[in-house]
């Protein structure tokens, strides 16, 4: 086995630094810094803004009749029955041995 100092880094190889020099440009350096307390135009910076029209008022919705509450309450009563009876047949034996 080779001793670890032994291997060379590649960082001392002029050609390979080179190359890597191709590779990686290095990086861009701003030619003016913008002041700190530079004034910018607002239009620019900001988000365009969506016009706002004006709606006419929507209409108001219609009153919900109490014939059309409780029908909807004695179909929802229908329904619960109609479960518990299904439930009823499917474990008809359990259901008969709760009533004994």
């Amino acid at each position: 086995m080779a001793n670890a100092g032994s291997h060379v880094s590649l960082m001392d190889d002029g050609e390979f630094r080179a190359e890597l020099e191709r590779f990686e440009p290095q990086p861009i350096k701003n030619r003016r810094i913008p002041p700190a307390n530079e004034s910018h135009d607002v239009d620019s910076v900001m988000w365009p803004v969506r016009p706002r029209f004006e709606e006419p008022d929507a209409p108001p919705a219609a009153k919900s009749s109490t014939g059309r509450i409780a029908l909807g309450v004695a179909g929802f009563l229908l329904m619960m029955c109609l479960g518990g009876a299904a439930a009823a047949l499917v474990f008809h034996d359990r259901v008969a041995q709760l009533l004994r």
